[in-house]
């Protein structure tokens, strides 16, 4: 967990703080022309609640500090809820009544030299690497005559990734085509072809638990790839026109889409762009790969030579190509699924 560097505070009147201040001035003024005693005593009390108020909040949030614990992935117009780790490093002064984000009473109690866990929601727009924006912690700590708060800011960016929409699922209800004989190379078919050691991303239904017990080690099972079963998933990252953005993020929209859909049905597939190249798979490391990916590349004007002779090699391979595009201006010389997103994306062309 990295930790969050501190900002500016600031502190406000809140209402019930204006009511009482106003009262204080009644009273002030009631002690001036009467000179009572009592009322110069009330008026004494008063601005030492007033000062109170302000050394006690001060003192509770001074030794605050806030860190991100571990992340989920966060999409373009999805809620994005993070979980924060707010500690209380002070040794005498404990925090009550603590709000993050906005969210009142998140924390009621914290205890000096303990820590409490919240969860902050967010919403991002547009998809790219962005800075995880500013944290503010506030209390109305002890009397709620003011609102304190503290301002901290993320030392670390967020990689939000492109929207997810719902693809037709008849272009792709097609792809797992039965074979009748596997290939010797490692794949994702039912036949068994060998165990390896389990690395993150793995899905935990193929561990093998009893070479695990035996070997003192995760160990998973691999399968025999079907030649029918060979996905390259192609992207171009060329706009539909010059300049025309709002075209350009349909299409990695598109891409994104079909990427989730295809590892979420379990089909193996290979990604393919300019100047990128993943091999298949079907785990969520590959899918976050992907998505990373897309989730910072920029319109190109003129493709390089590399991508052409990327496709032409898969094609000859035996892999079966989809392209993804905006128009059917051929980067390969030979025939290859076209899929662009009013194809790919119900009810684009609504919106497109």
């Amino acid at each position: 967990m990295r930790g969050l560097s501190s900002l500016t505070g600031s502190v406000a009147l809140t209402r019930e703080g204006l009511r009482f201040v106003l009262l204080l001035g009644i009273v002030g003024f009631a002690a001036y022309n009467n000179q009572n005693n009592v009322l110069y005593l009330l008026l004494a009390v008063g601005l030492a609640s007033l000062l109170a108020s302000l050394v006690a909040a001060f003192f509770s949030l001074r030794g605050l500090t806030i860190e991100g614990s571990e992340q989920p992935d966060a999409y373009t117009d999805l809620p994005f809820r993070e979980t924060l780790v707010v500690s209380n490093r002070s040794w005498w002064m404990s925090a009550f009544g603590l709000s993050v984000d906005g969210r009142r009473s998140a924390i009621p109690f914290l205890r000096w030299g303990a820590f409490e866990r919240c969860r902050v929601e967010r919403l991002y727009r547009r998809r790219g690497v962005h800075p995880v924006g500013e944290v503010v912690i506030a209390t109305e700590f002890p009397f709620g005559f003011f609102y304190s708060s503290r301002r901290l800011r993320a030392t670390r960016s967020l990689v939000v990734f492109p929207r997810i929409r719902s693809i037709d699922p008849t272009l792709t209800g097609g792809l797992r085509v039965s074979a009748s004989h596997h290939s010797i190379r490692r794949g994702h078919s039912d036949e068994f072809f060998a165990l390896r050691d389990y690395v993150p991303g793995d899905t935990p239904r193929l561990i093998h638990w009893k070479a695990s017990a035996k070997v003192g080690d995760l160990v998973v099972r691999e399968f025999g790839e079907m030649d029918d079963d060979r996905l390259c998933v192609a992207f171009v990252p060329r706009a539909r026109a010059e300049s025309d953005s709002v075209a350009f993020e349909h299409l990695v929209t598109a891409a994104a889409s079909l990427a989730c859909h295809l590892a979420q049905a379990g089909i193996a597939f290979r990604f393919l762009s300019e100047n990128v190249e993943l091999a298949p798979s079907s785990s969520p490391q590959h899918l976050r790969d992907v998505l990373t990916y897309l989730a910072t590349v920029g319109a190109t004007a003129e493709l390089g030579d590399d991508f052409p002779r990327n496709l032409v090699a898969s094609e000859r391979a035996g892999e079966r190509i989809l392209l993804v595009s905006w128009d059917e201006a051929s980067v390969l010389a030979g025939p290859a699924a076209l899929l662009s997103p009013a194809v790919l994306l119900p009810g684009l062309h609504e919106s497109a």
